[in-house]
C-alpha cells in the first residue's frame, strides 16, 4: 500500500465520521419552534400566540365556557414559562358593553318616549 492510497483511506474515514456526527447532532438538537401569531381551538379552549420582543413570546389560553383567559410569557433565553395574569373576559365584555351604550340626553329620551306612545296608540287603534 503506497502513501497516496493510505491518505485517501484516512480522508474517507474522516469524512464518514464527520458526516455521521453532523447527522446525530441535527437529530438530537431541538429545532426552534416558530409559532408567531398562531391560533387554534380544541374542545373548550382557544389558544393564540404572540411575540412581545426578540426574547419573549406570549401565549394566551381561553376557556370558552367560563370565559376566563390566562396570559403566559415564555422567555426564549432561559426557557421559562411564567403566568402573567389570569383575565376574566366576562368582566371585560360587561364593561365594554356598559361604556358603549348610547347615552341619551333629555331631549332624546323625550323623543323615544313619544315614539313608544305613538306605537301604543296605533296598537290600540288596530285592536278596535
Amino acid at each position: 500500500m503506497d502513501g497516496k492510497n493510505f491518505a485517501i483511506g484516512i480522508l474517507s474515514v474522516t469524512a464518514v465520521i464527520l458526516f455521521s456526527a453532523w447527522l446525530i447532532v441535527n437529530m438530537l438538537l431541538p429545532n426552534q419552534a416558530l409559532a408567531f401569531a398562531q391560533n387554534t381551538t380544541g374542545g373548550n379552549y382557544v389558544v393564540t400566540t404572540s411575540q412581545l420582543d426578540d426574547h419573549t413570546e406570549l401565549l394566551f389560553i381561553m376557556h370558552t365556557p367560563s370565559e376566563r383567559m390566562n396570559a403566559y410569557r415564555f422567555d426564549v433565553r432561559t426557557g421559562v414559562v411564567d403566568l402573567i395574569q389570569p383575565i376574566d373576559v366576562k368582566e371585560i365584555v360587561r364593561e365594554v358593553n356598559r361604556r358603549s351604550r348610547p347615552r341619551f340626553d333629555e331631549r332624546q329620551q323625550t323623543d323615544l318616549q313619544q315614539d313608544q306612545d305613538l306605537k301604543q296608540q296605533r296598537k290600540r287603534k288596530s285592536r278596535r
